[in-house]
């Protein structure tokens, strides 16, 4: 249960699930759906937890099953906000070096004017 809600939040690299949800991609859906499906199969049908020599789970088991599950899924969305962040930070930091010589280079040519027109005037 963990693993599938995981790959539901990876979805998106970057975005949140909230931003990006996960029937976006069928593909995905039906990817956790089949194992999440045969899953419960395995546990809730006596036959087949027989087979396994598994027991069914009671509300209280599918209970913790979630409070472990869920987790996951909170630290993923976490993860990726930190992600942007960072990737964010990293963006405007990038962009700030691109212009700063740009800005330093339109800037040096008021300053040689000037100085020239200082030299001029102190010659004078």
């Amino acid at each position: 249960c963990m693993e599938m809600l995981k790959a539901l939040s990876a979805v998106s690299v970057n975005s949140s699930l909230f931003t990006v949800p996960p029937w976006k991609n069928p593909y995905l859906l039906a990817g956790v759906a089949a194992p999440f499906a045969l899953h419960l199969m395995v546990v809730q049908v006596p036959s087949f937890a027989q087979v396994f020599s598994l027991t069914t789970l009671t509300k209280r088991d599918w209970k913790k099953v979630l409070a472990c599950s869920l987790p996951i899924l909170l630290l993923e969305e976490i993860l990726k906000a930190i992600g942007r962040n960072v990737e964010r930070h990293a963006d405007a930091a990038s962009i700030a070096a691109h212009q700063a010589p740009a800005e330093e280079a339109a800037v040096a040519p008021v300053v040689e004017a000037r100085a020239t027109e200082e030299a001029a005037s102190t010659d004078e």
